[in-house]
């Protein structure tokens, strides 16, 4: 079968392999590997769960896979493709600049709870010296947010540049939040902690709400208005 041969489309089982197999109108874009990045995560999108969406789609552009522009002439091409509708809903959302998938998930979550929005991945330079790439950044409050992994303790080298960073940030009035994995698993827990340092800062803005916005990160992406 070629790009662009119709077939019949739904899904089918494959009982030699035991795999679910799909049948669909025509192809999606392809290399001689296979179906390209972009074409693949529009896939994912038909019913993973947001945030997830947003992680990949994150790591894609990041990597160099897929571009904004790729992904929406992509959908543009095969619309009634199964994960179109709900990628037109989330692709407005990526950020190329987010390394990592625990980064996208505490700016969508931030995002969700209301809070401002955080420059993902920003240099920092104080006086002419780059001091620091951080995570997050709430520019006008002079506050980061760092997600600390293990990697981060396991290497003394980079163990003992984080202190150094750490102790440039304090330096330059720069607060930070640092963010584990254990964190992670209570999410409102970090935003309230974010917002409580917003407010020392002097952050009037509103509480974050944890409604039907926050709500959605966690199940596939609605194609409702």
């Amino acid at each position: 079968m070629t790009a662009g041969s119709p077939v019949n489309a739904g899904p089918a089982w494959s009982t030699e392999l035991g795999r679910p197999l799909h049948r669909t109108k025509a192809l999606p874009p392809c290399t001689p590997d296979g179906v390209r990045p972009a074409a693949a995560w529009i896939q994912t999108c038909a019913d993973a769960p947001h945030l997830k969406c947003v992680a990949r789609g994150d790591g894609l552009l990041h990597g160099g896979h897929a571009t904004v522009a790729e992904i929406s002439e992509t959908i543009q091409l095969h619309l009634w493709r199964s994960g179109a509708l709900q990628t037109r809903r989330v692709v407005r959302e990526l950020d190329p600049r987010s390394a990592s998938p625990q980064e996208s998930r505490l700016r969508s979550w931030c995002r969700a709870g209301g809070l401002p929005r955080p420059l993902v991945n920003a240099a920092i330079v104080e006086r002419g010296r780059q001091i620091a790439i951080v995570d997050l950044l709430f520019e006008e409050y002079r506050l980061v947010v760092e997600y600390e992994g293990r990697q981060h303790h396991r290497d003394s080298r980079q163990f003992a540049r984080d202190v150094q960073r750490y102790a440039d940030l304090r330096a330059a009035g720069y607060e930070y939040v640092q963010v584990t994995a254990e964190m992670l698993r209570n999410p409102r827990a970090v935003v309230l902690l974010i917002l409580q340092r917003l407010r020392d800062r002097g952050y009037a803005g509103p509480a974050p709400t944890f409604g039907l916005r926050w709500q959605a990160l966690s199940r596939p992406i609605s194609t409702q208005r």
